[in-house]
């Protein structure tokens, strides 16, 4: 499966780095991102608080900002740039396309980086 994570049995997904298991394929998406990869896609904006679950923001606008659950919970703020998403999957979404995995800006570029080679 996609998200770094791979079926076990049943509903059941388990990250290919460790042993986590989760029956959510999203949840085990969100570990990778906050315990391997160690990103916080989702922005708070009203600071610079960055988080790598939406829960996580949702809980910190509210404790911290004072901005109702339903309000907290409607705009997803990407933590690296202006963009906004009406739903966590796709600030994420966002996230690993325009910032974790640009796309190449020709193909020697992607040749070289798919091979691990760092242009000097």
């Amino acid at each position: 499966t996609t998200g770094g994570g791979t079926a076990v049995g049943g509903n059941e997904h388990q990250c290919t780095a460790c042993r986590y298991v989760s029956n959510n394929k999203s949840n085990v998406m969100y570990h990778v991102l906050a315990k391997h990869l160690n990103v916080a896609p989702f922005g708070c904006p009203f600071c610079s608080t960055a988080a790598s679950s939406y829960t996580n923001t949702v809980q910190h606008l509210r404790r911290v900002h004072k901005v109702p659950r339903n309000d907290a919970s409607s705009k997803f703020y990407c933590s690296k740039c202006s963009h906004e998403a009406n739903a966590p999957l796709n600030l994420l979404d966002h996230f690993l396309r325009a910032h974790l995995f640009p796309p190449a800006t020709n193909t020697t570029t992607a040749a070289a980086a798919a091979a691990g080679v760092v242009e000097q």
